[in-house]
């Protein structure tokens, strides 16, 4: 109890020293007020446009370095050693899924459910009936489409602005579930 009254008592000293001088400058305060809170304002949206930017950068670099790593985790797999173009296949593709999921779209808030219609209705790729009937190759270039689309929709678009980013402290899983690809 005591440590907040002195707490207490060095706010109120404060304030009562920031009342002094206040009172004791010539200035016009409704000016100065404006004025500091013009700054204040355009700081922040200077910090916004710089988060933002951060926050695009980095998921690029999320979207662009994967492949790689993706090739060699799966090199012993014959849809990567021996034929690229051939169908990875219903035993192989919930680990693959599940890899571009843990490595590419947790990230960017990317549901793979949603990716595996896509890649049926995908008109880059060969009619396929079924998600496991795509190829290494064609993976690769569904998930860079797929991921070259959200990226335009989060930082394009006029769908989600910088304040509302800012106010899910720019993450994409504190964004309304409703604003998610």
């Amino acid at each position: 109890m005591a440590g907040e009254i002195d707490r207490l008592d060095n706010l109120t000293q404060n304030l009562a020293t920031m009342v002094s001088f206040l009172n004791e400058t010539n200035l016009a305060i409704d000016q100065s007020i404006d004025t500091f809170v013009s700054g204040v304002a355009n700081q922040i949206v200077a910090s916004r446009v710089m988060a933002m930017g951060s926050l695009e950068n980095f998921y690029r670099q999320r979207t662009s370095l994967w492949d790689c790593d993706f090739r060699e985790y799966f090199l012993l797999e014959p849809f990567v050693a021996v034929d690229r173009n051939a169908p990875i296949g219903a035993s192989s593709f919930p680990e693959v899924l599940d890899y571009i999921q843990a490595k590419v779209f947790d990230d960017l808030c990317l549901d793979s459910t949603k990716f595996k219609v896509f890649l049926v209705d995908d008109i880059y790729i060969d009619s396929i009936d079924t998600p496991s009937d795509v190829s290494f190759n064609e993976i690769q270039r569904a998930v860079g489409f797929y991921t070259d689309m959200a990226m335009s929709y989060y930082f394009e678009s006029d769908t989600i602005d910088p304040t509302m980013w800012a106010e899910a402290n720019f993450k994409c899983e504190k964004l309304p579930p409703a604003l998610l690809i």
